[in-house]
């Protein structure tokens, strides 16, 4: 009621979300938690559309801020309208949407891309030594968490 502009769609087929994609000037992706990847932010830069994002989310971490898309302060509703005014700059808006799409088509994430990168963290992880702790003399009424 308070927005009668906005039209909420509720869940599309791929083609629909990919065309509704296709004609956005940005994404918005106002998260309050720090969940996993979110992959629309990396669909919308598949189309060149750069994404608006809580520095707090996960999401974060697939946009370059200022060169790839934005980041806000995360619940900060006036940081987030802040961005969002910065991005009807055509030049702005233009520009990172270019970086976004040559960054995400120079490595695209293809599932073989992807176990690859899980396989090295796994061997890392597996192959990593563990330092020896060292001793720790304690005076009395001292208290060590090992």
């Amino acid at each position: 009621r308070r927005y009668p502009e906005a039209v909420i769609t509720g869940w599309l087929p791929r083609q629909q979300v990919n065309d509704h994609l296709r004609s956005a000037r940005a994404l918005v992706f106002p998260s309050l938690w720090h969940e996993t990847q979110g992959m629309v932010v990396l669909e919308a830069a598949a189309f060149g559309v750069p994404a608006i994002v809580a520095d707090t989310c996960a999401a974060r971490d697939l946009v370059n801020d200022g060169v790839t898309g934005l980041w806000f302060k995360g619940g900060d509703i006036n940081d987030l309208a802040k961005k969002i005014n910065m991005i009807k700059d055509n030049t702005l808006a233009g520009r990172l949407g270019r970086a976004a799409y040559d960054k995400y088509w120079s490595d695209p994430p293809t599932m073989p891309r992807h176990i690859d990168r899980l396989l090295s963290v796994y061997d890392e992880m597996l192959n990593r030594q563990r330092r020896p702790k060292k001793a720790t003399t304690l005076s009395k009424g001292d208290y060590a968490c090992v």
